[in-house]
């Protein structure tokens, strides 16, 4: 058997261990050469070893592996591994040394603990040696050859696959697995507009793209940066701008940062629609594996809903919301509301909780409440904003700080993480309508979900306050605009339009949108133009039909789907570039939780040896 995977991030790893895992779990499988593409190698793109060390992950050491293992829900033989805190305390130091890796890495390992939030270059060291100890444990009938070519296109032969490369290279397989990241795009009216400007004027206009590979040395301490974006993009830029030009954190007496400038940093003016960084990553109290249990959006309810074949988002939205609730006020009463019997609060809960919040004595400020979260707005007008958004900010710190167990709010927004699984079940199984999904999931839940639990660690919250307080940042009130103005950038917030900003360099701190119409990727044109890749389609009731971002997957088995949404067998493409068949698509992978990463990467491995086996 031959196979062709493209794309060598942690998916396309994964996919690689998956089939060696299943190749040698029969000894009778005849031999497979597995092909790996990837121009940026090992890692692909975003995780590059050699990327800025002050860039971290937003998720704690203990909960990321590339390992497969008991609790993926998809039988497969398993091969144990380590996670990365367990690596950094075993094989990490004679790789490292081994490999002329920077010091800086020993340093790290050291220091590491379960709940730290490793580099992002040392989850690039990490893959590295994982696709090493895959050769390692790769048996004799299993070739692996690694190609670091961009792969163009993708032709089918008779009941084989023709794979051409940049190079130019040619090669037939039998299967092919994508497994892709984000795509850049082609740029956009407005983003044509800007490009034109800062050539014209000699500026720095910056596309969305990857924040370890933004060009930033030419930016001098003269220069004045927008950020347009608060969300991970934005700290990590934020983070290179100060701490990769030499700045440094001091922690004071009273538990906040201050920051000390050495004179490198620009001016930094950031906003967004929104107006709000991303909430805090609440400080992890849980041991690998645990998740909180749902009382309201339960399996058993998923299944009514699956076997009936559609739900409505307000339904889903109000058990999903409830569970949130009822861990806020099962940790608020106890720790706050000693008079109120915490068992018959949350057994009336359970029955009723609108009422049972409003015949409670918990005070109007203490309730839960989405539109503030979403929103968090509270300035008067004549306040000032930079004063809201400090307290706003501390209180954001403090709050997760508090702890996923311990936290009434840092726990229940966990609880948003832990009920990922009945969300993917949504949206795989199409539950619902197209306009239930483009307006209520697409245009509210899913950017609201982001918000809240994607965040960036405390540490970064803490630091951007300082930042804000140092004068070194400059954050807008909600309602963004940017535009030009005297052969400079412009921007202000449409809520406060007579405090203006001009500056010299504009950069779009996100990473590129799903769009696959749009992508400049010529695999990804290839295919949609031969159609054997399509993207999806909505159809609302009201207006014409919605090209979605998404290429067109069968959400079960993951094969691409042609003209006429029926699967081609052979043909997988899974991750980001499905983000929309499928839902939050980039998450790293995790141990203990049946991860659907690991699950996926199953399920279509497991598919492919099913078939080869009918075959012969």
């Amino acid at each position: 058997m031959h196979l062709a995977i493209i794309g060598a991030g942690p998916r396309g790893l994964i996919t690689l261990e998956r089939l060696i895992a299943w190749q040698q779990a029969d000894p009778s499988n005849s031999p497979l050469t597995i092909d790996l593409y990837d121009p940026y190698g090992v890692g692909g793109r975003v995780w590059s070893p050699t990327q800025p060390h002050e860039l971290i992950m937003n998720t704690a050491a203990q909960q990321i592996s590339l390992f497969y293992g008991t609790s993926v829900q998809s039988i497969g033989p398993v091969i144990p591994g380590p996670n990365i805190f367990e690596w950094a305390q075993s094989d990490a130091h004679d790789f490292i040394e081994r490999n002329n890796y920077s010091a800086d890495f020993l340093a790290e390992i050291k220091n590491l603990h379960p709940n730290d939030y490793a580099t992002r270059a040392l989850f690039g060291v990490y893959i590295q040696w994982y696709y090493a100890e895959l050769l390692k444990r790769a048996s004799n009938n299993i070739t692996i050859n690694l190609n670091k070519s961009t792969v163009t296109q993708i032709s089918k032969k008779s009941d084989q696959f023709e794979i051409t490369t940049a190079l130019p290279s040619v090669s037939i397989v039998d299967y092919v697995v994508m497994s892709l990241g984000n795509l850049e795009n082609e740029l956009s009216v407005g983003q044509k507009r800007f490009d034109t400007f800062a050539t014209e004027n000699k500026l720095t206009y910056v596309l969305p793209g990857f924040p370890n590979e933004t060009k930033l040395d030419h930016i001098t301490h003269e220069d004045t940066v927008i950020l347009r974006g608060l969300g991970l993009s934005f700290f990590d830029l934020v983070t290179r701008l100060t701490v990769g030009r030499g700045g440094l954190f001091k922690r004071l007496e009273n538990g906040q940062l201050q920051y000390q400038a050495n004179g490198n940093e620009p001016r930094i003016v950031a906003g967004s629609r929104r107006g709000w960084p991303y909430h805090a990553k609440g400080d992890n109290q849980k041991s690998p594996g645990e998740e909180t249990q749902a009382h309201f959006l339960t399996a058993a309810k998923m299944a009514v809903f699956m076997e009936n074949g559609s739900v409505s988002f307000n339904e889903f939205w109000t058990l999903l919301s409830h569970d949130v609730e009822y861990h806020y006020y099962s940790l608020l009463v106890a720790q706050n509301y000693p008079t109120i019997d915490l068992t018959k609060f949350q057994l009336a809960f359970l029955k009723d909780p609108k009422v049972t919040v409003e015949r409670s004595i918990i005070l109007e400020e203490d309730r839960f409440n989405w539109d503030h979260l979403g929103n968090p707005m509270t300035k008067k007008p004549n306040e000032d904003f930079k004063a809201v958004m400090l307290d706003h900010l501390q209180k954001d710190a403090v709050d997760a700080k508090l702890g996923t167990k311990t936290g009434p709010l840092t726990s229940a927004l966990e609880v948003l993480r832990d009920l990922r699984l009945p969300v993917r079940q949504l949206i795989d199984n199409r539950l619902l309508t197209d306009d239930d999904y483009l307006t209520n999931f697409l245009g509210w839940f899913n950017s609201l979900n982001n918000f809240l639990t994607i965040g960036p660690p405390t540490i970064r919250v803490e630091q951007l306050r300082a930042l804000v307080e140092a004068n070194v940042v400059t954050l807008l009130e909600p309602g963004m605009v940017v535009d030009t103005k005297d052969h400079q950038f412009e921007t202000y917030s449409a809520n406060q339009p007579d405090q203006r900003y001009l500056a010299t360099t504009l950069i779009e701190a996100r990473v590129p949108a799903v769009h696959a119409t749009t992508a400049t990727s010529p695999l990804i044109k290839q295919l949609l133009d031969t159609k054997i890749a399509n993207p999806l389609i909505l159809n609302p009731t009201k207006g014409d039909s919605v090209i979605d971002g998404a290429v067109d997957v069968d959400p079960i088995s993951n094969l691409l789907l042609d003209e006429n949404k029926t699967p081609q067998p052979g043909l997988y493409f899974w991750g980001v570039p499905t983000d929309g068949v499928h839902w939050l698509t980039a998450a790293s992978p995790r141990p203990f939780v049946n991860d659907v990463s690991l699950r996926t990467a199953n399920d279509i491995v497991k598919a492919i040896f099913t078939e080869e086996s009918h075959n012969n």
